[in-house]
C-alpha cells in the first residue's frame, strides 16, 4: 500500500529494515502518526500492512531475520570499501570478509532449511533498495544453487557474486539504484554501463575476490539469445553463475513492491518465465526454477469461478493449482460468518480466476 494511503493504527505486515540493516519497525508494530512521519522522512513510499480481513499467516522465511539483516549491512559496508579511493584493493582483504561472513550465514540458512518459502517481499526505502535487493538476489539464486546441485564451495563463490551484483550502480546517480530490466533491456546508456563499472572496480580488488563471482555483477544483464549487454553474449558463453544471477534478478524486480505499489502476481510471474526460457535465460535453469515457484502463495488473495473471494490458507507443493483456500467472501457476495476453508483439491469444478493485486 502506498505510504500516503496508510492510516494511523493499521498494523505493519513486513518487518522494516534499514540500509545499514538495522531493523526499524517489526512485523506487528501498530502504525502511529509519528512512525508514520518517519518513514516518509527515511523515503518509504509503500508498505505492507495487515488485512484484517485475512488473519496472518506464519511463513517460515528462507533465512532467519538476523541473518537477512546482518547481510543487507554487510552489503552496504562492502559496497562502501570497494568505493573507496586510493585503496590497494589487492592488499585488503576487509571487503571480501565482510562478504564471505555474510555469504556463508546465508548459505548455511539456505542448505538446512528443508521447505524453503520464496515469497521474498519485503519493503525497501529508496536509500536501502539496492542493498536490500541484493540480498533477496541472493537468497533466490542460492536456493536456485541448492535445486542445481551445486556444492558448498560453489554456493559461498555464488553467494558472493549475488551480494555484489549490482555494485557497478553505487557508482551512478541514485536514481538507477531502483531502475530494473527483465523482459526488455532499458536503453539508457548511462544504466548499461553498471556492470562493466562494476567489474572494473572489483578488478581492484585483484585476487581478494574470485574470479566467478567477480564475473557475475559483468555478466547478469547478459541473455541467452544474445540480446543482453554490456558484450552481448549468449548460451553457454556466459558464466553459469550469471546465468543464475540472471533469473533471480528478473524474478525479485518482478515480485517487489514497487514505488507505484503494485506487484506482478506470482503465477503472472511464472507464465512470464515460462515464455522466456531459452530466449532470455537458460532453458533448462528456468524449468528447476519454475518448479520452486508457487502460483498462488500463503496469504494470496484470490478469486474463484464460482464467484468466492478468499486467500490462500494451505499449500500442497505436490498440487500447486489446487491450494486451500479460507473463504471470505460467499458466492452470493455476502461476508462468511465464520470463514471456511475450501479445498480446491477436492472441488475440481471451481478454480482460481483472478488475483488481487496488493497495494
Amino acid at each position: 500500500m502506498r505510504l500516503a494511503n496508510v492510516k494511523i493504527d493499521m498494523t505493519l505486515g513486513r518487518t522494516i529494515f534499514a540500509d545499514d540493516g538495522r531493523v526499524l519497525l517489526k512485523r506487528g508494530t501498530v502504525l502511529t502518526a509519528a512512525y508514520l512521519e518517519t518513514l516518509n522522512r527515511y523515503g518509504y513510499e509503500v508498505l505492507y500492512v495487515a488485512d484484517p480481513a485475512t488473519p496472518s499467516l506464519e511463513l517460515r522465511e528462507p533465512v532467519s531475520e538476523r541473518t537477512r539483516s546482518a547481510a543487507i549491512g554487510s552489503v552496504r559496508e562492502a559496497f562502501r570499501t570497494f568505493r573507496a579511493p586510493n585503496r590497494k584493493l589487492d592488499q585488503d582483504w576487509t571487503g571480501r570478509r565482510i562478504l564471505y561472513n555474510a555469504a556463508t550465514s546465508l548459505v548455511n540458512d539456505i542448505t538446512s532449511n528443508r521447505d524453503l518459502n520464496l515469497q521474498l517481499t519485503e519493503m525497501r526505502s529508496q536509500n536501502s533498495y539496492l542493498f536490500a535487493h541484493s540480498v533477496n538476489v541472493c537468497i533466490l539464486g542460492l536456493a536456485l544453487g541448492q535445486k542445481l546441485q551445486f556444492n558448498y564451495g560453489k554456493l559461498a563463490d555464488l553467494a558472493i557474486g549475488l551480494l555484489i551484483h549490482d555494485i557497478g550502480k553505487s557508482l551512478l546517480p541514485a536514481e538507477y539504484a531502483t531502475l530494473h530490466t527483465h523482459v526488455q533491456p532499458v536503453a539508457d546508456p548511462g544504466y548499461q554501463t553498471h556492470p562493466r563499472l562494476g567489474f572494473d572496480m572489483l578488478r581492484q580488488a585483484g585476487r581478494t575476490l574470485g574470479a566467478p563471482s567477480k564475473i557475475v555483477p559483468l555478466q547478469h544483464h547478459e541473455r541467452w539469445d544474445g540480446q543482453g549487454f554490456p558484450s552481448g553474449l549468449k548460451g553457454s558463453e556466459i558464466h553459469e553463475f550469471a546465468q543464475v544471477a540472471a533469473i533471480v534478478n528478473a524474478y525479485d524486480n518482478l515480485v517487489h513492491l514497487n514505488f507505484d505499489g503494485q506487484t506482478l502476481p506470482p503465477s503472472e510471474v511464472i507464465e512470464f518465465f515460462m515464455a522466456t526460457g531459452g530466449t532470455l535465460f537458460n532453458p533448462e535453469m528456468v524449468e528447476v526454477f519454475i518448479k520452486m515457484l508457487v502460483p498462488y502463495p500463503l496469504g494470496c488473495y484470490v478469486y474463484l469461478s464460482n464467484q468466492a473471494e478468499g486467500f490462500v490458507s494451505g499449500l500442497d507443493r505436490a498440487i500447486p493449482l489446487r491450494p486451500i483456500v479460507r473463504i471470505i467472501t460467499e458466492s452470493t457476495g455476502k461476508s462468511a460468518h465464520p470463514t471456511y476453508d475450501l479445498d480446491l483439491r477436492q472441488h475440481a469444478d471451481i478454480t482460481i480466476v483472478g488475483v488481487r493485486a496488493q497495494g
